[in-house]
């Protein structure tokens, strides 16, 4: 997908474009985020473009003004109050002092940079800039009477931190500004993000806007300057338009270079800003906008006559539309074979000044998204998974862990999307205190809850070991299911080229349901070291790094294995020595037993014939020795109460006496 953004400013200078053709850098949006009028986050938003509803209500005003120049109609913001002052790591008091900006685009930031899939705690030290439009500063007044003076209030109310306090939270080290260029604030800031990723000066940006109006002299002043809407309605390009509504609107992007995303709304291939020093009245002089239009496409490579939509400003102001319109006619209406359609996002919730530029993109993002893609097959086996998928969360409490399980579970499973969950969740993410995992399959083409779990967990970093079991452990069947899991199939498919040639499936081994497989214990040992080379490689792909690694008799080549003292092909084929030496010697028949006394006090009462092959724990041991001895002590000990269970070890009495001459 390709945008060509027009970002048409009056600015001291000259013209200036920039192409993402002559950068070796193609940068893409890959992170969006929005708060548009009411509580209306991009989903909502997108339903509600799309069934043609006015995001503009009629409500009391937070001011009691009776002034007849104060519309009752206004785009409304929900929640301004809200904000979570600890997990954005805000003092108390300065929280108290900010304005409801700064508080706000800390959240959609936040939310754009998870959209992009990407863990902020990893954004920490990076070259990472931050560029945000803004506007008139209507928060300082009202702080400085409400919280009186002090430097809480000074830095809370100033509009050139709101930039640097989202580079202060995600400890950033890219270039972090705050621009005011009235209307076109956000799309000045989509370009300077833009430029200094493509110009090397960092590798990523986050980049917004925003409009939020506390004071009823916004509406008075504004409407002494342009006509503003009186019945609710912004009738954009419109015979009847009469003035736009004035809305509040936050909006955040993520931008990145194309290697680096994980996700793609648009890649920002060409902008061209207009700056130019003369007035036309107070609307720009549609020849001038035409040459401007003229020479962007030129540049971008693109023939005006192949644009099918335009995303106007839509001032639904008379003068201004028609001057709009002409300009567009003039250069998009030659040789035009189907109509031209324009449209405006002002239509539906109103004029957000600072942040328009982005709202009409994030619209129209969206539409094309849809629309590309609307007559193409869908290649749903691509990303099919033939296991259980693992969703991984965290949040500040339980409940968001579980808002974002049941999000997942809500439809069809979809592995890029779980995917990008994994790129955000496999991080700690500062002051997440909750943290959950479900595991889903899509049964009859719907979504299954295989397992699901969360629950609070403190930020002390409990060591990871990695426990490699002994002889016992293996049951029949045990590998079928881990075949499903490709890294796991590879491990075993090299274990195979070791043992084929000496006559041994290692596929069937651990496959085949056949209780009797284990009989041999020949497939006992190469069965064991297979499946603990395969889940050593399993967790090794997913980035658990075992801090200490502990394994019980063939368990101990697990070990080395997993500490990279004995590659995959040494360990199968120790196991394999392992089995034949087992198999060839003439051991007495012996036998094992695991008992639930611990060492100390079965070394006690243990006959002279028997040993005590293993130290379990303080209450559990292993005894080792001749069957019937060993057959006739566990009765003994069943007797009295105390647990005694033989164990399948194909009659040799292992780390006993009675294997010393194996070596």
């Amino acid at each position: 997908m390709v945008f060509n953004l027009n970002d048409d400013g009056e600015r001291a200078g000259g013209n200036n474009a920039t192409t993402a053709e002559t950068s070796s850098n193609r940068v893409v949006i890959s992170g969006m985020s929005a708060l548009m009028p009411g509580r209306n986050d991009l989903e909502e938003f997108n339903k509600k473009l799309y069934n043609k509803e006015n995001f503009v209500v009629n409500q009391e005003p937070l001011w009691h003004s009776n002034h007849p120049e104060v519309t009752p109609y206004r785009g409304k913001i929900a929640d301004l109050d809200r904000f979570d002052a600890q997990f954005f790591m805000v003092h108390y008091r300065l929280a108290q002092s900010s304005d409801s900006t700064s508080r706000k685009v800390l959240e959609q930031t936040y939310q754009a940079i998870i959209d992009a899939g990407v863990c902020p705690s990893e954004l920490s030290s990076k070259r990472i800039g931050v560029f945000f439009g803004n506007g008139f500063d209507e928060s300082f007044k009202l702080l400085y009477s409400f919280h009186g003076k002090g430097y809480s209030t000074l830095l809370g109310s100033s509009k050139t931190m709101i930039a640097n306090r989202i580079s202060y939270w995600l400890n950033l080290r890219g270039p972090s500004h705050t621009v005011e260029a009235s209307c076109c604030s956000s799309l000045v800031v989509l370009q300077l993000g833009r430029d200094a990723i493509a110009r090397g000066y960092c590798d990523a940006a986050i980049i917004g806007g925003s409009r939020i109006m506390l004071q009823p002299q916004h509406y008075i002043n504004y409407n002494r300057m342009v006509p503003i809407s009186f019945d609710g309605k912004t009738k954009c390009y419109d015979v009847d338009a009469d003035g736009h509504i004035l809305a509040e609107a936050i909006t955040v992007l993520f931008l990145q270079k194309y290697e680096d995303a994980k996700r793609i709304y648009a890649e920002i291939y060409h902008m061209k800003s207009n700056f130019s020093y003369d007035n036309f009245g107070k609307y720009r002089d549609p020849a001038k906008w035409s040459k401007h239009l003229e020479k962007f496409y030129e540049e971008a490579g693109v023939s005006p006559s192949s644009v099918e939509y335009v995303e106007g400003c839509g001032a639904a102001d008379p003068e201004a539309d028609r001057a709009e319109l002409q300009a567009l006619e003039v250069v998009l209406c030659k040789d035009r074979k189907k109509p031209l359609l324009v449209g405006s996002v002002t239509s539906n919730i109103g004029s957000t000044g600072e942040t328009s530029g982005l709202c009409g993109l994030i619209k129209v993002s969206k539409y094309v998204l849809i629309v590309s893609f609307f007559n193409l097959l869908k290649d749903v086996t691509r990303s099919q998974s033939q296991i259980p998928l693992m969703v991984l969360a965290s949040g500040r409490q339980e409940s968001g862990v579980q808002k974002i399980l049941d999000h997942i579970k809500s439809k069809e499973l979809d592995p890029e999307e779980i995917a990008l969950h994994h790129g955000v969740y496999k991080t700690k993410i500062l002051n997440h205190m909750a943290r959950g995992f479900g595991i889903y399959e899509t049964v009859n083409n719907k979504t299954v809850t295989r397992s699901e779990k969360k629950r609070y967990y403190d930020s002390a970093a409990r060591p990871l070991w990695f426990v490699y079991s002994g002889m016992g452990s293996q049951w029949a069947g045990m590998g079928e299911q881990l075949m499903r899991i490709p890294i796991f199939a590879a491990a075993i498919e090299r274990c195979d080229r070791v043992l084929k040639p000496k006559g041994l499936d290692i596929v069937d081994i651990i496959s085949n349901p056949d209780k009797s497989m284990f009989d041999n214990i020949l497939n006992s040992f190469v069965g064991i070291a297979a499946i603990q080379i395969g889940l050593t490689d399993v967790l090794r792909a997913v980035g658990l790094v075992p801090d200490n690694v502990i394994g019980h008799s063939v368990g101990e080549l697990g070990c080395a294995y997993a500490d990279d003292c004995l590659t995959d092909e040494e360990m199968i084929s120790l196991s394999y020595s392992r089995g034949i030496v087992s198999t060839t010697m003439e051991f007495v028949r012996g036998s094992m037993a695991a008992v639930g006394i611990g060492f100390k006090q079965m070394s006690k009462i243990c006959p002279p014939d028997i040993d005590v092959a293993c130290h379990n724990g303080p209450g559990s041991c292993t005894i080792s020795g001749p069957e019937e001895i060993v057959c006739k002590f566990v009765n003994e000990l069943t007797g009295q109460g105390i647990f005694a269970k033989e164990l399948q070890c194909s009659n040799i009495a292992y780390h006993s006496r009675y294997v010393a001459k194996a070596g």
